[in-house]
């Protein structure tokens, strides 16, 4: 599924989830590289939760409903 099948159906979603079922390292750099255009575009926003110590289950994506 897409990442913005993803955040329609879960709504706000851990920025580490979209990798979980990556298998090769095309995949992965593809996944992180669709995330950085819908971000460029405004499809979705990404933030940091309070307790944040670089970890990427902290990093959170959703789509910008703006």
């Amino acid at each position: 599924s897409g990442i913005i099948t993803s955040l329609e159906k879960n709504g706000k979603m851990h920025f580490d989830l979209f990798f979980t079922e990556v298998t090769s390292r095309s995949d992965l750099v593809a996944t992180f590289m669709a995330v950085l255009e819908l971000l460029k575009i405004n499809r979705i926003i990404i933030h940091e939760t309070e307790n944040t110590h670089l970890d990427p289950s902290d990093i959170i994506v959703e789509l910008n409903c703006a």
